[in-house]
């Protein structure tokens, strides 16, 4: 995953719904894994930045269909 404007390093983390069985997200926004069962899955990913003294906060809604 991407993000562009804050300030590095960002954290990344699931905040809704469910990664694909199989899959995961690691904090600095990577999505690895083998999914292992066909569906329909959406979920919430959030990434936060490194702006002192509030980091920033920008959330997007995907749907993944493994088939």
């Amino acid at each position: 995953l991407q993000v562009s404007g804050g300030k590095g390093p960002y954290h990344w983390s699931l905040t809704g719904g469910n990664l694909p069985p199989g899959l995961t997200l690691s904090n600095t926004g990577t999505i690895s894994g083998t999914p292992t069962t066909n569906g329909n899955y959406t979920y919430t990913i959030q990434a936060t930045d490194n702006t002192k003294p509030t980091p920033h906060q920008a959330t997007t809604t995907l749907t993944t269909t493994v088939t």
